[in-house]
């Protein structure tokens, strides 16, 4: 209940009680003395009609003429309706009755009737005065109660009136009050609302006529004033905050961006002589016929592969960050994975003394196999690397409708306190200082990515100095599954010869003349461009497949050149590859919305004629 209407019912219900309390004593206590006294009236009426008929009797007999006339003189006093004279015998000698009651009822009103007052008195009649026995005469009179009534209600309206104007005089009252009090402090009420939902303090609080309201809102009038003060104090801490927090955002924006820029052209610098290197290393294989040479190009091409493995390791980063990276879904043998591992994992097991097991099922399992094969591979390698005594294990084992991989090993540990940070970029758990022994502490963070990425589930169980257990849970292939291919564990017409026109674009001169030369021993007929106004002007019919650099001469890109290809030859479709050292997101995501395949310097002769046979064979099957 508001505090108006307690304020209200407060200066209303107490008054209004005793107004009512005392005006029905006051008006009881009057109707009794009314009430006595229209008593005493009629019984003084009466008794003076006895004497009045006993001073008759003594003149004359009573008899019905001559009291008739007596009994209309009483008629004329005030409120007498009807009077009557009965004899000892009870028989009726007189009576006369008013006009007023004929009029107002129809009727004599005969003694006993509620609505009247009726009085008895008994007059001594002597013996002349009658034919009988001498005896006691009755005189019964009747009175009007109209005045009565008519001084009741006029008493009630007196009292009801007076009760109405205590009730105005109250309600002024406390009208007065609530102007002078209440209403002052519903407005400290509302004003403290206001401050409290953030606005600024009135200009100006209507002031009180009582000193303790007067009061209160001088107290809420500073207590706002410190608060403004201390809100507008807080704003301009937050802006500067801000705006210190935006500096140094765009700081490390544009040291970041600067980084990416120096990041993306270094490494295709470096990318361009490295793949160079590469395919003229496998351009040379054929001609080499010497064991010495062939060792000598083994050991080239085995630093080729590691240099590939270290700027791969960095790119899968940036294009898992990128999101470009979308899962190939198939179906994987579980027991031709494993037995994969085991043999490309043997000879750096043993070399180091460790023991390397493998424990498959005949089963298959959903997911990409390549990205599959890249978390097994992690795992394993972070597992030799951080043991030298014991082995590793390679497990599948079936959990419901999952097979949880395991990679096992006899090492260091990891504490559980760490077990939030090893999947982070360049995170190494045994020192501080990053050991360049150990990897660049980039595995994990991929294999994080990949999981999640695949959304498979990956956890890691620990006890230092004991050993560390990797499980990843990938879903078990089911009759679902039968809409994904059977991965292709290994192409059965790897060195076949190809056929077909690949059109090679690249502003590199050594690149140009590497690819040129491994593609024509792959039997391909090549046509090569350095820009695309070259390539345009030496195609005369649509190329089978289009190999490009991402990044040409003068600001034009592969994608460039490729767009007016297909101007020119409206409806035609041939696939594109794209070869590129570009690291950047923008490259990267370019490509990708493209459709186009994409592949980063160095690459590997083997993935790219891999890529290049499975292009041509597509081409030609939809042809």
């Amino acid at each position: 209940m508001k505090v108006r209407t307690q304020v209200y019912l407060l200066g209303f219900v107490p008054m209004m009680v005793v107004g009512l309390l005392l005006g029905g004593y006051l008006i009881q206590g009057r109707l009794a003395d009314m009430e006595r006294a229209s008593q005493q009236r009629g019984e003084d009426l009466a008794q003076h009609m006895a004497q009045h008929v006993e001073h008759f009797a003594e003149t004359g007999p009573l008899t019905p003429e001559r009291l008739t006339g007596v009994l209309r003189e009483m008629l004329a006093e005030e409120d007498v309706l009807y009077v009557r004279v009965r004899s000892p015998q009870g028989e009726l000698i007189g009576e006369a009755v008013a006009a007023e009651s004929l009029a107002r009822y129809g009727r004599p009103l005969w003694p006993g009737d509620d609505r009247q007052g009726h009085f008895v008195a008994m007059a001594r009649l002597p013996e002349a005065g009658l034919a009988g026995p001498v005896g006691n005469a009755r005189v019964e009179l009747t009175l009007s109660q109209a005045r009565y009534w008519q001084s009741i209600r006029t008493m009630i309206w007196a009292g009801l009136s007076i009760m109405g104007l205590g009730l105005l005089v109250a309600g002024f009252s406390v009208h007065r009050l609530i102007a002078a009090g209440l209403r002052p402090l519903m407005e400290v009420i509302a004003t403290v609302r206001r401050i409290a939902g953030g606005e600024r303090l009135p200009a100006r609080l209507v002031p009180s006529e009582l000193d303790e309201i007067g009061q209160l809102q001088q107290g809420i009038k500073q207590m706002a004033e410190s608060l403004e003060s201390l809100r507008d104090n807080m704003r301009q801490r937050v802006a500067e905050a801000t705006a210190e927090l935006a500096r140094q955002k765009e700081t490390a924006e544009l040291a970041n961006r600067a980084k990416s820029r120096f990041l993306a052209a270094a490494s295709h610098d470096l990318r361009q002589p490295m793949h160079a290197i590469g395919l003229f290393a496998a351009a040379l294989q054929p001609h080499v016929t010497t064991e010495e040479g062939k060792a000598i190009l083994g050991k080239i091409q085995s630093s080729l592969v590691a240099t590939e493995g270290l700027f791969s390791t960095v790119l899968d980063v940036s294009k898992l960050d990128a999101g470009i990276i979308t899962p190939q879904l198939a179906r994987i043998s579980v027991s031709r994975l494993l037995e994969r591992l085991r043999d490309d994992f043997q000879y750096e097991a043993a070399s180091k003394g460790l023991s390397l097991k493998v424990h498959g099922l005949p089963v298959q399992v959903t997911s990409d196999p390549v990205l599959l094969d890249r978390i097994l591979r992690n795992l394993v390698t972070n597992a030799l690397r951080y043991t030298d005594r014991g082995g590793v294990l390679i497990a599948a084992r079936r959990r419901g409708d999952t097979i949880r991989f395991q990679v096992w090993d006899s090492g260091i540990g990891i504490p559980s306190e760490h077990f939030a940070d090893i999947f982070s970029e360049f995170y190494q758990v045994q020192t501080l200082k990053r050991d360049r022994a150990k990897g660049l502490g980039l595995g994990l963070a991929i294999v994080d990515r990949l999981v999640r990425l695949l959304n498979h589930h990956l956890e890691v169980r620990s006890v230092p100095g004991k050993g560390t257990v990797f499980n990843v849970d990938v879903p078990l292939a089911s009759a679902d599954s039968s809409q994904y291919p059977v991965a292709n564990e290994v192409a059965a017409a790897a060195y076949a010869r190809l056929h077909g026109r690949v059109l090679v674009v690249d502003d590199d001169e050594s690149v140009l003349d590497a690819l040129v030369a491994l593609l024509r021993g792959w039997g391909l007929d090549v046509i090569m461009a350095r820009s695309g106004a070259e390539a345009l002007a030496q195609v005369a019919q649509p190329p089978s497949l289009v190999l490009t650099d991402y990044r040409l001469s003068i600001g034009e890109t592969g994608l460039d050149v490729v767009e007016r290809l297909r101007q020119l030859f409206r409806g035609a479709e041939f696939p594109v590859v794209v070869v590129t050292g570009d690291t950047t997101e923008v490259g990267m995501r370019a490509v990708a919305d493209q459709g186009y395949a994409l592949l980063h310097k160095p690459v590997q002769p083997a993935k790219l004629r891999a890529l290049v046979t499975r292009l041509l064979r597509r081409e030609a099957a939809s042809a």
